[in-house]
């Protein structure tokens, strides 16, 4: 399944490349792994999250290229997204420590897949932010964006995900590179949550924009005090 979408996000970023309209052999991959995606969907297992997750972000990076694809389209991926994501509470279950240890043997959802999981909720995350600019999607970033404080810790989360894959043998200067672009990472984490509130004040009428306003100010106020540090 995650093969055919990545030969088919593949095969349309050469022919979007090449100033083509389309490609019909990446929108056969596309076909095959849509059906593949939805059959594991209606499986409801645990460990087939990620992979479901996974997947989805490749609809996101397939879809809004193809000029066939209808923005009503990218909108409901946006809400079928925010829907999986709520119903099995995936946010809240990446961040569960006392079902994953550091083995993983104790939890359907190991401890490797917690933290690939949340990074693959921080880049959908991003990539729902920039279709809500282009008039549809959205609505995951809405919801992301509200709950501020578990979507950061989910940030935090996924901002280990190769220390936590490669465990014990994860090399020292990777780590420590990691920890010299953590200030930079989370800049751009913070801007992601500042573009999808520009976004909601577009939307906003009344007393909803002059607080909208107040959110923004105060973040640009935060982002400010970070960049002088």
């Amino acid at each position: 399944m995650l093969m055919h979408f990545i030969l088919a996000v593949s095969l349309n970023d050469v022919s979007h490349r090449q100033d083509h309209d389309s490609s019909q052999e990446a929108q056969k991959h596309f076909k095959v792994g849509a059906q593949g995606l939805i059959e594991t969907i209606k499986k409801q297992s645990t460990e087939d999250h990620v992979f479901v997750m996974a997947s989805f972000l490749f609809l996101y990076l397939y879809m809004p290229k193809r000029k066939s694809v209808p923005r009503q389209r990218i909108r409901q991926l946006s809400l079928t997204v925010l829907e999986y994501l709520k119903q099995h509470k995936l946010d809240s279950l990446c961040l569960d420590s006392a079902q994953a240890d550091t083995t993983g043997s104790s939890s359907d959802l190991t401890y490797r897949d917690r933290h690939v999981l949340a990074r693959l909720i921080i880049w959908i995350y991003d990539e729902d932010v920039k279709c809500g600019f282009q008039g549809s999607g959205g609505l995951l970033a809405k919801y992301l964006t509200a709950h501020r404080e578990r979507t950061m810790a989910v940030y935090e989360v996924s901002r280990t995900v190769l220390k936590a894959h490669w465990g014990s043998i994860y090399p020292a200067e990777q780590l420590a590179d990691d920890d010299d672009n953590a200030m930079e990472l989370e800049f751009l984490w913070a801007l992601t949550g500042l573009w999808q509130e520009i976004n909601e004040l577009s939307q906003a009428v009344g007393l909803d924009q002059v607080e909208m306003r107040h959110r923004i100010e105060t973040r640009f106020t935060f982002l400010k005090k970070v960049q002088t540090l």
